[in-house]
């Protein structure tokens, strides 16, 4: 008997691991469907019964990441709050935490700022400090926990040391690979935010940014399409969704096609040389 129940365990997990849950969660952030990632979390909670099983819980708490993005996105900050609240406790509460829980534990310090006062929002800074910090030290090639320290410098102000760290950050992130294991549960978002951040804050500081790094982007993996400037002036001019945002950087423009939060964090990004 426990030998059936040990193959049909095995069985489920096989299944879930198919699923590819960040594709589900991230398509469903595209097409602004909470709803349905609602139904992916409690899919994740009948598979993770008893909650132990920390690669569920990591899901379970970035689909709620999601979902406070969502809520946000629709005027519903309370929602939002507590969507970011439940997704802290999920990964608090895991034993044996992983460099990918802390990473996206970091992340979520770094967003429950938009919540908080200005008191609590330098103890959330330095948490979420700590937690990319702690990823790193269990994985030195974790690009999200870069991402992490990235945002927060970024959003630092720069009379206390804001944009001093994050073009390093952003850059780190960008040359490290999407996942540095190789099992399947384990997350490889990341890289798209880093590069959008990397060229708002070039933008933003008015120079030509890291010329060289442009030149690299088709190693990059990011999807680089040559298209004629007036077509491109076109089609954008045409996106009228809240949820789309552009930047036109030195002949490069970064278009997001997905649903972003305050600090315009996405996942479909794509980038075109004009």
């Amino acid at each position: 008997m426990k030998v059936i129940f040990i193959l049909f365990l095995c069985f489920l997990v096989n299944l879930v691991s198919a699923q590819d849950f960040q594709y589900r969660i991230d398509s469903n952030v595209n097409t602004v469907k909470i709803d349905s990632i609602g139904k992916i979390i409690r899919e994740l909670r009948n598979y993770n019964t008893k909650g132990n099983n920390r690669y569920l819980s990591y899901w379970e708490a970035y689909a709620y990441y999601k979902c406070a993005i969502l809520s946000r996105v629709l005027k519903k900050e309370e929602d939002a709050e507590k969507f970011t609240e439940k997704a802290i406790e999920i990964l608090e509460s895991t034993k044996g935490k992983t460099t990918e829980d802390y990473a996206l534990l970091g992340m979520l310090k770094n967003y429950q700022i938009n919540f908080s006062g200005w008191l609590a929002t330098i103890k959330l800074s330095n948490q979420a400090k700590t937690m990319a910090q702690k990823a790193i030290e269990l994985d030195g090639d974790n690009l999200r926990a870069y991402l992490v320290l990235g945002i927060n410098n970024y959003y630092t102000p720069e009379l206390y040391g804001g944009k001093s760290k994050c073009e390093a950050y952003f850059k780190k992130a960008i040359a490290l690979p999407d996942r540095t294991s190789e099992n399947e549960f384990d997350p490889t978002w990341g890289k798209g935010d880093a590069f959008y951040f990397l060229l708002s804050y070039y933008k933003n500081r008015k120079d030509d940014g890291d010329q060289e790094l442009f030149e690299k982007i088709d190693r990059l993996g990011i999807e680089i399409k040559e298209i004629n400037r007036r077509r491109a002036g076109i089609n954008f001019r045409m996106i009228k969704d809240s949820s789309v945002s552009v930047i036109n950087y030195k002949n490069i423009i970064l278009y997001n096609g997905a649903v972003h939060d305050s600090y315009r964090i996405c996942r479909y990004i794509r980038f075109y040389r004009v």
